[in-house]
C-alpha cells in the first residue's frame, strides 16, 4: 500500500486485500491545519492537506483597510453535497 502520496494520512484499502504489515504514518508529521494569516497581497491560500482530503473544517477571515477590496479566484472546488461549502 502506497501511503507516501497521502501527505501521512492512512489511506484506504479493500479490507479483503493482504497487507504485508499495517499502515504507518510518516515520522515526526504534522498533520494539517488551517493557517492564520496575515496573508499578503498574491499569495495563495490552501486548504489544509490540500490536494488531499484532510477534512479539517476551516474559515478565512479576509480583511483590508477601509476602501479597499478583496480578489478572491477560486483556483479548484471539488464539493462533496454532504459536507462541504463556501461561503463568500
Amino acid at each position: 500500500m502506497d501511503i507516501e502520496g497521502t501527505t501521512g494520512h492512512w489511506a484506504n484499502e479493500d479490507c479483503s486485500s493482504k497487507q504485508s504489515v499495517a499502515c504507518m504514518r510518516k515520522q515526526n508529521y504534522t498533520l494539517p491545519a488551517c493557517s492564520a494569516g496575515p496573508w499578503k497581497e498574491g499569495q495563495i491560500i490552501y486548504s489544509p492537506g490540500f490536494p488531499f482530503d484532510a477534512s479539517s473544517p476551516c474559515d478565512f477571515l479576509l480583511t483590508v483597510d477601509y476602501g479597499k477590496k478583496i480578489e478572491v479566484e477560486i483556483i479548484l472546488l471539488e464539493a462533496n453535497s454532504c459536507c462541504d461549502r463556501l461561503i463568500i
